[in-house]
């Protein structure tokens, strides 16, 4: 998992919207989308809330 995407994931946590997040790190609301995207492939998952149970089971934030 890229820095980029643990950050999103942690920020999507503590519940910040996908524009929120974009500020946050500078970047534009497609990136985020993307990264979603790809974070979810990675962890075999279909949404948000199914990849911070994930990634909570298995510490990665």
């Amino acid at each position: 998992m890229s820095e980029t995407e643990r950050e999103v994931l942690r920020l999507s946590a503590q519940g910040y919207t996908m524009n929120d997040i974009a500020d946050r790190l500078c970047k534009s609301v497609d990136t985020i989308k993307a990264c979603k995207r790809n974070l979810f492939a990675k962890l075999g998952v279909k949404n948000i809330a199914e990849a911070l149970f994930h990634a909570t089971n298995y510490q990665m934030i």
